[in-house]
Parts: structure tokens; C-alpha cells; sequence
């Protein structure tokens, strides 16, 4: 069996699948995130893991590595706190609920954000963006 994850574009039409989970034997799960295209290379970059959970858990597992992956982190960047921030809200979102995700959005919105400055600084004393 395999699943996709699937993000939403215009309109609410599907776009290119940038994760996919497969079944190796049960109860284990290969778990496949794209991560873009490398600079070098050109070549398409892909992190892959193996996980023992059930599918509901893989299926968690599978949106962490996908947000993760479009940030970065699989690929040994150095993502800034804002990239952070908004990988572990996607991460986040589909366990929580509409007022949730609305007032942390608003909180990150109205106190974070503002304060994160535009240095060119990675470790937080230089600024976050």
C-alpha cells in the first residue's frame, strides 16, 4: 500500500505529493520526503526513514519529516527561527483544533514575529531572518 501527502493549491486542487509512506512488512513503514532540488546537482534531494508504528503514527511521522524536509533540516542547512517556527506549526496543525491553530498563529503573528529582527545572524544574538 501507499499513501501520499498531499498539499492544496489553488482552489482547492491537489498538488505534486511531497511525501509518501509505504508498508514494508507490518507494523514498519518507510517514510520518503522531498526536499527540493539540490543546487549543485540538480538532481531531486530526498529524505527517507524507517519507522515501527502503527499507520496513524507513521502518518504523523510522515508530515513531520515532509515539513521538515521543505525547511531544510534533512539536508544539513541551518534554518533560521522563523523557518522553525512555521515548520512546527505545519508539523502541529493537523492536531489541533480551528481555535487553536487561530490563536497561536495570532500569538506567533503579534509577540514573536516582531521581535525576530532581519540580521543575517543564524544563532539568535544577530538577528533570526
Amino acid at each position: 500500500m501507499l499513501a501520499r501527502c498531499f498539499g492544496m493549491g489553488k482552489r482547492g486542487r491537489a498538488i505534486q505529493p511531497a511525501g509518501s509512506m509505504r508498508q514494508r512488512t507490518p507494523g514498519s513503514w518507510e517514510l520518503r520526503a522531498y526536499g527540493g532540488v539540490d543546487a549543485l546537482t540538480g538532481k531531486a534531494r530526498y529524505r527517507t526513514r524507517t519507522v515501527r508504528a502503527s499507520k496513524a503514527e507513521a502518518a504523523k511521522a510522515i508530515r513531520e519529516l515532509v515539513a521538515s524536509a521543505q525547511a531544510g533540516l534533512a539536508f544539513g542547512a541551518q534554518p533560521s527561527f522563523a523557518t522553525l517556527l512555521e515548520a512546527w506549526i505545519v508539523a502541529k496543525e493537523p492536531g489541533w483544533s480551528k481555535s487553536t491553530l487561530r490563536e497561536t498563529k495570532s500569538i506567533v503573528g503579534h509577540h514573536v514575529r516582531p521581535h525576530l529582527g532581519r540580521g543575517t545572524g543564524r544563532c539568535g544574538h544577530h538577528g533570526a531572518d
